[in-house]
Protein backbone atom coordinates (compact mmCIF):
# COMPACT_ATOMS: atom_id res chain seq x y z
CA UNK A 1 0.00 0.00 0.00
CA UNK A 2 0.93 3.64 -0.43
CA UNK A 3 -0.33 7.47 0.82
CA UNK A 4 -2.10 9.43 -1.41
CA UNK A 5 -0.88 12.99 -1.77
CA UNK A 6 -3.01 15.09 -0.71
CA UNK A 7 -2.56 17.80 -3.17
CA UNK A 8 -3.53 14.78 -5.75
CA UNK A 9 -6.60 13.47 -3.69
CA UNK A 10 -7.98 17.20 -3.96
CA UNK A 11 -7.65 16.98 -7.84
CA UNK A 12 -9.29 13.50 -7.36
CA UNK A 13 -12.18 14.74 -6.20
CA UNK A 14 -12.59 17.62 -8.14
CA UNK A 15 -12.54 16.04 -11.79
CA UNK A 16 -14.09 12.86 -10.42
CA UNK A 17 -17.34 14.88 -8.67
CA UNK A 18 -17.34 17.40 -11.42
CA UNK A 19 -16.29 20.62 -10.30
CA UNK A 20 -17.64 24.11 -12.23
CA UNK A 21 -16.56 27.53 -10.90
CA UNK A 22 -19.32 30.25 -10.61
CA UNK A 23 -17.43 32.29 -13.13
CA UNK A 24 -16.61 30.24 -15.15
CA UNK A 25 -12.83 31.62 -14.62
CA UNK A 26 -9.75 29.55 -14.01
CA UNK A 27 -9.36 27.71 -10.77
CA UNK A 28 -6.95 29.46 -8.50
CA UNK A 29 -5.55 27.98 -5.40
CA UNK A 30 -3.73 29.50 -2.34
CA UNK A 31 -0.84 27.70 -1.24
CA UNK A 32 -1.87 24.71 0.29
CA UNK A 33 1.68 23.90 1.48
CA UNK A 34 1.24 24.68 5.32
CA UNK A 35 -2.27 23.20 5.01
CA UNK A 36 -1.88 19.97 4.02
CA UNK A 37 1.96 19.57 3.92
CA UNK A 38 1.98 19.54 -0.15
CA UNK A 39 1.96 22.42 -3.07
CA UNK A 40 3.54 22.45 -6.54
CA UNK A 41 6.55 23.44 -6.79
CA UNK A 42 7.23 23.23 -2.85
CA UNK A 43 9.38 20.52 -1.60
CA UNK A 44 7.90 18.17 0.85
CA UNK A 45 8.35 14.48 2.20
CA UNK A 46 5.45 11.69 2.37
CA UNK A 47 6.23 11.82 6.40
CA UNK A 48 4.76 15.49 6.31
CA UNK A 49 0.91 13.82 5.13
CA UNK A 50 1.12 12.35 8.47
CA UNK A 51 1.98 14.96 10.50
CA UNK A 52 -0.67 16.18 12.86
CA UNK A 53 -1.27 19.79 12.02
CA UNK A 54 -1.17 18.53 8.05
CA UNK A 55 -3.69 15.81 8.51
CA UNK A 56 -6.55 18.75 10.29
CA UNK A 57 -5.35 21.18 7.98
CA UNK A 58 -6.42 18.53 4.85
CA UNK A 59 -9.53 17.67 6.37
CA UNK A 60 -10.61 21.36 7.07
CA UNK A 61 -9.28 21.79 2.83
CA UNK A 62 -11.42 19.00 1.63
CA UNK A 63 -14.76 20.04 3.78
CA UNK A 64 -14.33 23.44 2.80
CA UNK A 65 -13.73 22.30 -1.23
CA UNK A 66 -16.55 20.33 -0.91
CA UNK A 67 -18.91 23.07 0.74
CA UNK A 68 -17.80 25.94 -0.84
CA UNK A 69 -15.58 24.98 -3.89
CA UNK A 70 -11.90 26.75 -4.13
CA UNK A 71 -13.61 29.96 -2.22
CA UNK A 72 -11.95 32.26 -0.01
CA UNK A 73 -13.21 31.50 3.74
CA UNK A 74 -16.93 30.89 2.47
CA UNK A 75 -16.55 27.88 4.88
CA UNK A 76 -15.47 29.01 8.34
CA UNK A 77 -11.83 30.29 8.26
CA UNK A 78 -10.37 27.85 5.72
CA UNK A 79 -8.36 29.26 3.21
CA UNK A 80 -8.53 27.21 -0.03
CA UNK A 81 -8.64 29.48 -2.76
CA UNK A 82 -8.25 33.19 -4.12
CA UNK A 83 -12.15 34.38 -4.08
CA UNK A 84 -12.19 36.64 -7.60
CA UNK A 85 -15.28 39.67 -7.66
CA UNK A 86 -17.87 40.25 -10.10
CA UNK A 87 -19.63 43.23 -11.46
CA UNK A 88 -23.00 43.68 -9.77
CA UNK A 89 -23.69 46.63 -12.23
CA UNK A 90 -22.34 49.10 -14.50
CA UNK A 91 -20.82 51.19 -12.09
CA UNK A 92 -17.65 50.26 -9.25
CA UNK A 93 -19.63 47.97 -7.27
CA UNK A 94 -18.96 44.54 -6.76
CA UNK A 95 -19.87 41.53 -5.15
CA UNK A 96 -17.55 38.31 -3.97
CA UNK A 97 -18.43 35.59 -5.09
CA UNK A 98 -19.31 32.72 -2.21
CA UNK A 99 -19.52 30.16 -2.93
CA UNK A 100 -17.07 30.44 -6.27
CA UNK A 101 -18.00 27.01 -7.74
CA UNK A 102 -19.58 23.72 -6.74
CA UNK A 103 -19.42 19.89 -7.41
CA UNK A 104 -22.03 19.26 -9.41
CA UNK A 105 -22.26 15.34 -8.90
CA UNK A 106 -26.04 14.55 -7.36
CA UNK A 107 -25.82 11.08 -8.07
CA UNK A 108 -29.11 8.55 -8.59
CA UNK A 109 -30.92 6.18 -7.24
CA UNK A 110 -31.89 5.66 -3.86
CA UNK A 111 -29.41 5.95 -0.88
CA UNK A 112 -27.29 3.15 -1.12
CA UNK A 113 -26.99 3.25 -4.82
CA UNK A 114 -25.64 6.97 -4.02
CA UNK A 115 -23.36 5.86 -1.95
CA UNK A 116 -22.47 3.03 -4.15
CA UNK A 117 -21.60 5.54 -7.18
CA UNK A 118 -19.80 7.44 -4.90
CA UNK A 119 -17.41 4.19 -3.85
CA UNK A 120 -17.02 3.58 -7.05
CA UNK A 121 -15.48 6.95 -8.14
CA UNK A 122 -13.77 7.90 -5.09
CA UNK A 123 -12.48 5.08 -3.72
CA UNK A 124 -12.32 2.12 -6.78
CA UNK A 125 -15.37 0.34 -5.21
CA UNK A 126 -12.90 -0.12 -2.26
CA UNK A 127 -14.55 0.63 1.25
CA UNK A 128 -15.16 -1.81 3.74
CA UNK A 129 -18.57 -2.74 4.69
CA UNK A 130 -18.08 -1.06 8.37
CA UNK A 131 -16.87 1.88 6.62
CA UNK A 132 -19.59 2.34 3.83
CA UNK A 133 -22.41 1.62 6.54
CA UNK A 134 -20.91 4.83 8.48
CA UNK A 135 -20.96 6.85 5.34
CA UNK A 136 -24.30 5.83 4.54
CA UNK A 137 -25.95 7.00 7.99
CA UNK A 138 -23.99 10.06 6.90
CA UNK A 139 -25.72 10.38 3.85
CA UNK A 140 -29.03 9.51 5.42
CA UNK A 141 -28.41 11.98 8.14
CA UNK A 142 -28.90 15.08 6.50
CA UNK A 143 -32.27 16.32 4.13
CA UNK A 144 -32.26 17.50 0.73
CA UNK A 145 -30.60 15.79 -2.37
CA UNK A 146 -27.25 18.67 -2.57
CA UNK A 147 -26.55 18.68 1.34
CA UNK A 148 -26.57 14.52 1.80
CA UNK A 149 -24.51 13.94 -0.91
CA UNK A 150 -21.98 16.70 0.09
CA UNK A 151 -21.68 15.29 3.80
CA UNK A 152 -20.95 11.55 2.02
CA UNK A 153 -18.47 13.10 0.15
CA UNK A 154 -17.12 14.63 3.12
CA UNK A 155 -16.92 11.54 4.92
CA UNK A 156 -15.31 9.25 2.40
CA UNK A 157 -12.28 11.95 1.81
CA UNK A 158 -11.72 11.09 5.55
CA UNK A 159 -11.59 7.14 5.08
CA UNK A 160 -8.39 5.21 5.17
CA UNK A 161 -9.73 3.40 1.39
CA UNK A 162 -9.48 6.97 -0.37
CA UNK A 163 -6.35 8.41 1.29
CA UNK A 164 -4.41 4.76 0.69
CA UNK A 165 -3.69 2.58 -2.16
CA UNK A 166 -3.80 -1.12 -2.18
CA UNK A 167 -6.11 -3.76 -0.09
CA UNK A 168 -7.91 -2.38 2.99
CA UNK A 169 -8.93 -5.54 4.57
CA UNK A 170 -9.94 -5.09 8.07
CA UNK A 171 -8.82 -7.10 10.77
CA UNK A 172 -11.74 -8.62 12.44
CA UNK A 173 -11.73 -7.63 16.26
CA UNK A 174 -8.34 -6.41 16.33
CA UNK A 175 -9.89 -2.96 17.67
CA UNK A 176 -11.30 -4.06 20.66
CA UNK A 177 -8.25 -6.27 21.69
CA UNK A 178 -6.03 -3.11 20.62
CA UNK A 179 -8.34 -0.86 22.90
CA UNK A 180 -8.47 -3.05 26.19
CA UNK A 181 -4.63 -3.16 25.71
CA UNK A 182 -4.98 0.87 26.35
CA UNK A 183 -7.03 0.65 28.59
CA UNK A 184 -4.52 -2.06 31.15
CA UNK A 185 -1.84 0.36 30.73
CA UNK A 186 -3.55 3.22 32.38
CA UNK A 187 -4.47 1.48 35.50
CA UNK A 188 -0.84 1.42 36.83
CA UNK A 189 -0.53 3.43 40.31
CA UNK A 190 0.18 6.95 39.88
CA UNK A 191 3.96 8.31 41.16
CA UNK A 192 5.83 11.26 40.95
CA UNK A 193 5.60 13.29 37.42
CA UNK A 194 9.11 13.63 35.51
CA UNK A 195 9.45 14.90 32.54
CA UNK A 196 13.07 15.03 29.93
CA UNK A 197 12.18 18.19 27.73
CA UNK A 198 14.21 18.08 24.62
CA UNK A 199 14.66 21.71 22.48
CA UNK A 200 15.54 20.56 19.08
CA UNK A 201 17.21 23.66 17.39
CA UNK A 202 17.36 22.24 13.87
CA UNK A 203 21.05 23.36 13.65
CA UNK A 204 20.29 26.84 14.28
CA UNK A 205 21.99 26.83 17.89
CA UNK A 206 25.40 29.30 17.44
CA UNK A 207 26.84 26.30 19.88
CA UNK A 208 30.55 27.87 19.14
CA UNK A 209 29.13 31.26 21.02
CA UNK A 210 26.86 29.67 23.48
CA UNK A 211 29.88 28.46 25.31
CA UNK A 212 33.35 29.85 24.84
CA UNK A 213 36.68 28.64 26.15
CA UNK A 214 38.48 31.03 28.57
CA UNK A 215 42.06 29.37 28.53
CA UNK A 216 44.61 31.72 27.17
CA UNK A 217 45.33 28.46 24.39
CA UNK A 218 41.79 27.75 23.38
CA UNK A 219 40.61 30.69 23.61
CA UNK A 220 43.46 32.23 21.06
CA UNK A 221 41.85 29.12 18.59
CA UNK A 222 38.57 30.36 19.22
CA UNK A 223 39.06 33.93 18.18
CA UNK A 224 41.06 32.57 15.26
CA UNK A 225 38.29 30.57 13.80
CA UNK A 226 35.66 33.34 14.59
CA UNK A 227 37.15 36.10 13.29
CA UNK A 228 34.94 39.07 13.95
CA UNK A 229 31.94 36.87 15.01
CA UNK A 230 33.82 35.54 18.45
CA UNK A 231 32.55 36.96 22.06
CA UNK A 232 35.68 38.90 23.92
CA UNK A 233 35.54 37.84 27.66
CA UNK A 234 33.90 40.49 29.01
CA UNK A 235 30.33 39.74 26.88
CA UNK A 236 30.49 36.40 28.68
CA UNK A 237 29.21 34.98 31.99
CA UNK A 238 31.79 33.02 33.28
CA UNK A 239 32.01 29.61 34.45
CA UNK A 240 34.47 26.84 36.12
CA UNK A 241 35.01 23.20 35.35
CA UNK A 242 36.92 20.32 36.23
CA UNK A 243 38.20 17.09 34.53
CA UNK A 244 38.59 18.94 30.80
CA UNK A 245 41.17 20.02 28.92
CA UNK A 246 40.20 23.80 29.76
CA UNK A 247 38.98 24.86 33.03
CA UNK A 248 37.36 28.19 32.41
CA UNK A 249 34.75 28.96 30.46
CA UNK A 250 32.35 31.94 29.11
CA UNK A 251 28.40 31.36 28.91
CA UNK A 252 26.42 33.54 26.81
CA UNK A 253 25.46 36.73 28.09
CA UNK A 254 21.69 35.88 27.03
CA UNK A 255 21.42 32.63 28.44
CA UNK A 256 21.82 33.87 31.96
CA UNK A 257 19.58 31.66 33.64
CA UNK A 258 21.36 29.12 32.29
CA UNK A 259 24.57 30.28 34.21
CA UNK A 260 22.37 30.15 36.80
CA UNK A 261 21.15 26.62 37.27
CA UNK A 262 24.60 25.58 35.75
CA UNK A 263 26.30 27.11 39.07
CA UNK A 264 23.31 25.10 41.50
CA UNK A 265 23.99 21.74 39.38
CA UNK A 266 21.13 21.48 37.93
CA UNK A 267 22.67 21.74 33.96
CA UNK A 268 25.34 20.59 32.01
CA UNK A 269 26.83 21.01 29.18
CA UNK A 270 28.05 17.87 26.69
CA UNK A 271 30.33 19.25 23.91
CA UNK A 272 32.25 17.92 21.11
CA UNK A 273 29.69 15.14 20.39
CA UNK A 274 28.61 13.47 16.87
CA UNK A 275 27.28 10.46 16.13
CA UNK A 276 29.22 7.00 15.73
CA UNK A 277 28.66 4.00 15.53
CA UNK A 278 31.85 2.61 17.13
CA UNK A 279 35.37 4.00 18.06
CA UNK A 280 36.48 5.57 14.88
CA UNK A 281 39.60 6.97 13.42
CA UNK A 282 40.52 8.96 10.59
CA UNK A 283 42.20 5.72 8.80
CA UNK A 284 39.24 3.36 9.65
CA UNK A 285 36.80 5.98 8.03
CA UNK A 286 38.80 6.23 5.07
CA UNK A 287 39.03 2.75 4.97
CA UNK A 288 35.65 1.73 6.00
CA UNK A 289 36.62 -0.84 7.96
CA UNK A 290 35.09 0.84 10.80
CA UNK A 291 31.09 0.90 10.80
CA UNK A 292 29.65 4.24 9.56
CA UNK A 293 26.95 6.47 10.12
CA UNK A 294 24.55 6.50 7.10
CA UNK A 295 25.13 9.85 5.39
CA UNK A 296 27.79 11.29 7.65
CA UNK A 297 27.57 14.56 5.68
CA UNK A 298 24.07 15.10 5.32
CA UNK A 299 22.28 16.84 7.46
CA UNK A 300 19.07 15.50 7.04
CA UNK A 301 20.32 11.94 8.00
CA UNK A 302 22.29 13.66 10.64
CA UNK A 303 19.11 15.37 12.07
CA UNK A 304 17.33 11.77 12.04
CA UNK A 305 20.87 10.34 13.82
CA UNK A 306 20.24 12.17 16.75
CA UNK A 307 17.33 11.62 17.23
CA UNK A 308 17.44 8.08 17.02
CA UNK A 309 21.24 7.76 18.42
CA UNK A 310 21.33 5.12 16.13
CA UNK A 311 22.89 6.40 12.87
CA UNK A 312 23.75 3.22 11.62
CA UNK A 313 19.70 2.61 11.26
CA UNK A 314 18.53 4.43 7.85
CA UNK A 315 15.18 6.48 8.50
CA UNK A 316 13.05 6.34 11.25
CA UNK A 317 13.52 2.41 11.43
CA UNK A 318 15.21 2.75 14.73
CA UNK A 319 12.22 4.76 16.61
CA UNK A 320 13.38 7.91 18.23
CA UNK A 321 15.45 7.80 21.72
CA UNK A 322 13.09 9.28 23.55
CA UNK A 323 10.14 6.91 22.52
CA UNK A 324 12.84 4.18 23.16
CA UNK A 325 13.10 5.26 27.03
CA UNK A 326 9.62 5.25 27.11
CA UNK A 327 9.16 2.29 26.27
CA UNK A 328 11.40 1.01 28.15
CA UNK A 329 10.02 2.37 31.36
CA UNK A 330 6.30 1.60 30.39
CA UNK A 331 7.17 -2.00 31.91
CA UNK A 332 6.69 0.11 35.83
CA UNK A 333 5.56 3.19 34.98
CA UNK A 334 2.61 4.76 33.33
CA UNK A 335 4.59 6.97 30.37
CA UNK A 336 3.60 8.87 27.42
CA UNK A 337 5.58 10.67 24.73
CA UNK A 338 4.55 14.38 23.36
CA UNK A 339 5.92 16.57 20.89
CA UNK A 340 4.59 19.93 20.34
CA UNK A 341 5.81 20.71 16.65
CA UNK A 342 3.88 18.11 14.86
CA UNK A 343 4.98 14.48 14.35
CA UNK A 344 8.84 14.32 15.37
CA UNK A 345 11.37 11.56 15.49
CA UNK A 346 12.31 11.79 18.81
CA UNK A 347 9.16 10.97 20.92
CA UNK A 348 8.12 8.02 18.77
CA UNK A 349 8.70 4.56 20.42
CA UNK A 350 6.39 1.26 20.02
CA UNK A 351 4.55 0.86 23.51
CA UNK A 352 4.39 4.04 24.96
CA UNK A 353 1.11 6.05 23.84
CA UNK A 354 2.67 9.03 21.34
CA UNK A 355 0.99 12.37 20.97
CA UNK A 356 2.23 14.97 18.99
CA UNK A 357 0.23 18.30 18.31
CA UNK A 358 1.35 21.32 16.24
CA UNK A 359 2.02 24.80 17.49
CA UNK A 360 -0.30 26.73 14.56
CA UNK A 361 -3.77 25.30 17.74
CA UNK A 362 -5.64 23.57 13.75
CA UNK A 363 -8.81 21.97 14.90
CA UNK A 364 -11.26 20.43 12.31
CA UNK A 365 -14.08 23.13 11.41
CA UNK A 366 -17.38 21.65 12.41
CA UNK A 367 -15.30 19.33 14.93
CA UNK A 368 -18.65 17.89 17.08
CA UNK A 369 -20.68 17.06 13.86
CA UNK A 370 -17.53 15.20 12.62
CA UNK A 371 -16.89 13.54 16.17
CA UNK A 372 -18.73 10.49 15.78
CA UNK A 373 -18.09 9.73 12.34
CA UNK A 374 -14.39 9.88 12.43
CA UNK A 375 -14.52 7.69 15.68
CA UNK A 376 -16.48 4.85 13.35
CA UNK A 377 -14.51 5.94 10.23
CA UNK A 378 -10.93 5.19 12.18
CA UNK A 379 -12.48 1.96 14.87
CA UNK A 380 -11.52 -0.78 12.20
CA UNK A 381 -7.81 -2.12 12.13
CA UNK A 382 -6.12 -2.67 8.56
CA UNK A 383 -3.79 -4.93 7.14
CA UNK A 384 -2.71 -2.50 4.70
CA UNK A 385 0.53 -1.07 7.01
CA UNK A 386 -0.90 2.93 5.41
CA UNK A 387 -4.05 2.38 5.62
CA UNK A 388 -3.54 1.56 9.37
CA UNK A 389 -1.23 4.22 9.89
CA UNK A 390 -3.84 6.89 8.04
CA UNK A 391 -6.52 5.65 10.17
CA UNK A 392 -4.85 5.68 13.51
CA UNK A 393 -3.08 9.14 12.33
CA UNK A 394 -6.44 10.64 11.71
CA UNK A 395 -8.04 9.65 14.66
CA UNK A 396 -4.88 10.74 16.77
CA UNK A 397 -4.61 13.88 15.31
CA UNK A 398 -8.11 15.22 15.41
CA UNK A 399 -8.43 14.15 18.91
CA UNK A 400 -5.18 15.72 19.98
CA UNK A 401 -6.26 19.18 18.45
CA UNK A 402 -9.01 19.51 20.29
CA UNK A 403 -7.28 18.31 23.44
CA UNK A 404 -4.35 21.32 22.16
CA UNK A 405 -7.35 23.72 21.83
CA UNK A 406 -8.87 23.11 25.07
CA UNK A 407 -5.67 23.10 27.52
CA UNK A 408 -3.40 25.49 25.59
CA UNK A 409 -5.65 28.29 24.68
CA UNK A 410 -5.91 30.33 27.92
CA UNK A 411 -2.37 29.58 29.40
CA UNK A 412 -0.72 32.51 29.97
CA UNK A 413 3.39 31.89 30.26
CA UNK A 414 5.23 32.73 33.71
CA UNK A 415 8.21 33.75 32.62
CA UNK A 416 8.68 36.82 29.70
CA UNK A 417 11.74 35.14 27.08
CA UNK A 418 13.48 37.62 25.81
CA UNK A 419 13.37 36.69 21.60
CA UNK A 420 15.33 39.62 20.07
Amino acid sequence: GALREPMLKIIHIMRAMGYQDAAAQPIVFEDQQDSIGQFPFGATTASRYLDPGHLVGYLNVIISLISSGVSYKCNGDTVVGVSVTSSVDQQTRTTELCPQGELTFRGFGNASEVVDELDALLTGGRLGATTKAAVLDVYLALGGPVENVKAAQQAIAMTAEFNTLGETDVIENAATVSLSKKSKQMTKNLRAYKAAILLFMEGGADTFNMIVPQDPSLFEQYTFVRQDLAKQTSELLAINTTGQSGTSFGVHSSLDFLKRLYDLGQAAFVANIGSLVEPTTKASFSDSSAQNCIGPFSHEAQTSAVQTLQCQVSGTEAHGAGGRLADALSGNFTTATFSMSGLEIWPEGVVAPYVAVDENHKRVEYFERWRHHIQRFTSAEYSNTMAEAFSQRLLESVQNAEIQEHVLSEVMFTTNYNTD
